[in-house]
C-alpha cells in the first residue's frame, strides 16, 4: 500500500471512531443532579459524597453533570431569576434522559415545568412538601425520595429532659420553599400532651432578634439558619444567626438543619444527606437502563432516617445531661462537637 492510500484509509478508521463514539455518547443515558444549593454547603458535600460513592462503583455506561442553582446565595430578585435562567439553559444544552432535583426549590421552580413539558424524568430528592404539591403524581416519568422530619426523635428527647411537663411548641425559620415545607409537617405533626402554638417565619434580622424574644418557654424548633439581611444593611450570617438564638432563647433550641450544631448550636436532628445520596443514585441508575417511554419507574421512597447532631458542653449550661447513647450516635455520624 503506497504511503497515501495507507493515510487515506488511517484517516476513514479515524472518522469511523468518531462517529460510533459520538454515537455511543449519544445512546448513553444522560443524568442531570440540580442542586438547590451552593457546591461548598454542607448539605450539598453530603449528598454529592453519598450520589458519587454509588457512581464509583456502577459499571453501566452513563454521563452524569452536575448544576448547582446556589440559592443560598441569591436574594430574592434579578440574582435568583438568572440563577433559574442558568439551569433552565442547561437543562435545555445537556438535555439529560432523567433531571435528579434535590431540595424543594429545585423542584418548584425548574424540575416541575420540564416535567410538564414531557419526555424528561424527574427524580425528584429529600422535598418536604407532599409531592402533589409539585404535581407529582401518577406520571410514570416521575418517582423520588420524599422527606420526613425527624419529629419522633425530637418528641423523645423532650421526653427525657422536661419529663411529665406539657410544652409549648414552636418553630422558627426563614422562607425558602424547603423551610414552608417544613414547616407544614411541624404543624400537621401530633405534638400532644404538648402543644404546637405558632410557626415564625423571619425576613430580616430584626424579625429575627423580636421571634426569639417573643418565645419565654418550651421548645424552640429552628428549621434553617440562614444569612439574613439587616434593616441597616449588610448582613448577619448564619453562624451570628445561630448566636442569636442560642444567647437569647428562654426555650430550648432544637435544629432540624445539617449546620445548627457546626455553626455553634445545642443539638440537632437532621435528614442524612449521604444516604439521600445514594439511594437517589441507585435509583436513578437503575431507572436509565430502560430508556422506553414505557419504562416502570422505581418506587417512590420516603426518607425517614435521621443523624444526630450535639454540642454536649452546651446542653450542660443549660442543665441537661442527655443519654450516653445520643453522644455515641453523634459521633458515629461525624458530629459530636466540643
Amino acid at each position: 500500500m503506497t504511503s497515501g492510500r495507507y493515510k487515506l484509509a488511517l484517516g476513514f478508521l479515524l472518522l469511523v471512531l468518531v462517529v460510533l463514539l459520538g454515537v455511543f455518547n449519544l445512546r448513553k443515558p444522560r443524568i442531570l443532579v440540580l442542586h438547590s444549593l451552593g457546591a461548598e454547603t454542607p448539605w450539598v458535600r453530603g449528598v454529592d459524597r453519598g450520589l458519587r460513592r454509588v457512581l464509583e462503583t456502577n459499571r453501566n455506561p452513563v454521563t452524569v453533570e452536575w448544576h448547582h442553582l446556589g440559592l443560598d446565595d441569591k436574594r430574592p430578585g434579578q440574582g435568583m431569576m438568572r440563577a433559574l435562567a442558568a439551569a433552565r439553559r442547561t437543562i435545555q444544552s445537556l438535555d439529560p434522559h432523567l433531571v435528579i432535583a434535590i431540595d424543594d426549590e429545585a423542584n418548584a421552580f425548574v424540575a416541575r415545568d420540564f416535567s410538564r413539558a414531557g419526555g424528561r424524568r424527574i427524580l425528584y430528592v429529600s422535598i418536604d412538601r407532599d409531592p402533589l404539591a409539585y404535581g407529582y403524581h401518577g406520571d410514570r416519568r416521575i418517582s423520588g425520595i420524599a422527606e420526613r422530619l425527624p419529629l419522633v426523635p425530637v418528641m423523645e428527647l423532650v421526653r427525657w429532659v422536661r419529663p411529665d411537663q406539657s410544652l409549648r411548641i414552636q418553630a422558627l425559620g426563614g422562607t425558602s420553599e424547603t423551610t414552608r415545607g417544613g414547616m407544614v409537617q411541624v404543624r400537621d405533626f401530633n405534638w400532644a400532651p404538648h402543644r404546637f402554638e405558632e410557626a415564625l417565619h423571619v425576613r430580616d434580622f430584626e424579625e429575627l432578634q423580636a421571634a426569639v424574644q417573643r418565645v419565654e418557654t418550651g421548645i424552640l424548633l429552628v428549621l434553617d439558619c440562614p444569612p439574613l439581611p439587616r434593616r441597616a444593611g449588610g448582613w448577619a450570617s448564619a453562624r451570628e444567626v445561630v448566636e442569636e438564638i442560642q444567647r437569647n432563647s428562654n426555650a430550648l433550641p432544637i435544629g432540624l438543619s445539617l449546620d445548627f450544631v457546626e455553626l455553634g448550636g445545642d443539638i440537632a436532628f437532621v435528614a442524612p444527606p449521604e444516604a439521600n445520596g445514594s439511594l437517589a443514585m441507585t435509583m436513578a441508575l437503575e431507572w436509565v437502563q430502560d430508556l422506553s417511554p414505557d419504562a416502570t419507574p422505581p418506587p417512590a421512597r420516603t426518607m425517614s432516617h435521621f443523624d444526630l447532631a450535639l454540642r454536649p458542653s452546651r446542653l450542660r449550661i443549660r442543665g441537661i445531661e442527655v443519654p450516653q447513647i445520643y453522644v455515641e450516635a453523634a459521633r458515629a455520624a461525624g458530629m459530636l462537637f466540643p
